[in-house]
């Protein structure tokens, strides 16, 4: 994620998008005298701000290990279990991130010592030599998920336009190049 952040990023410094960064309680809070629009990329926090009960974190614990050697993805998707299995090398980083989890409803961004044992020892059963690399770090990290994602429009009290993009779960990179075009083209119409 951070380094596909960082891209996004300079794609908007690349366009003159002013990006501006502020603590915002209640969307009302906002000021057509402020802004054209506002895009509500909030994740969890639009729980608070929108409020929108209906988001819930998944919360995502992966390992990242030295690299022995491995040179290609692995993905098994067993149909929406709460711990998946991916082997994935970051080659410019000598780095493979082995994964995961997708615990609902869980807020703890607390690695746990169990969990990541079940991650590598899982892992280890395609590649071996991964039951052995050394640990760099555990992750963890709380997907915004929410039953439907909510990509539409809202006008606010003062005639701001606001476009809410949230609530993708652990699909967020997939497709949010999609969800962004749907969000411009939002954006447009007002």
């Amino acid at each position: 994620m951070p380094r596909y952040l960082r891209y996004l990023r300079e794609r908007l410094a690349a366009h003159d998008v002013v990006i501006e960064q502020r603590t915002v309680r209640r969307l009302p809070e906002l000021s057509a005298s402020e802004t054209d629009a506002v895009v509500n990329t909030s994740g969890l926090g639009a729980r608070d701000l929108v409020p929108d009960s209906d988001v819930r974190p998944v919360q995502g614990h992966l390992v990242v290990v030295e690299n022995p050697g491995i040179d290609s993805w692995f993905v098994e998707a067993t149909g929406g279990g709460e711990e998946a299995l991916y082997i994935s090398p970051q080659s410019d980083e000598g780095t493979v991130i082995l994964g995961g989890t997708a615990y609902e409803n869980q807020w703890s961004l607390t690695p746990d010592p169990a969990i990541t044992k079940r991650i590598i020892d899982r892992c280890a059963e395609i590649h071996p030599a991964l039951g052995d690399a050394r640990v760099i770090e555990e992750r963890v990290g709380l997907r915004p998920y929410r039953s439907h994602v909510r990509v539409e429009r809202q006008d606010l009290p003062d005639g701001l336009v606001c476009v809410h993009c949230y609530g993708h779960g652990g699909s967020g990179v997939t497709v949010s190049l999609a969800s962004a075009e749907a969000a411009v083209r939002l954006l447009r119409q007002a």
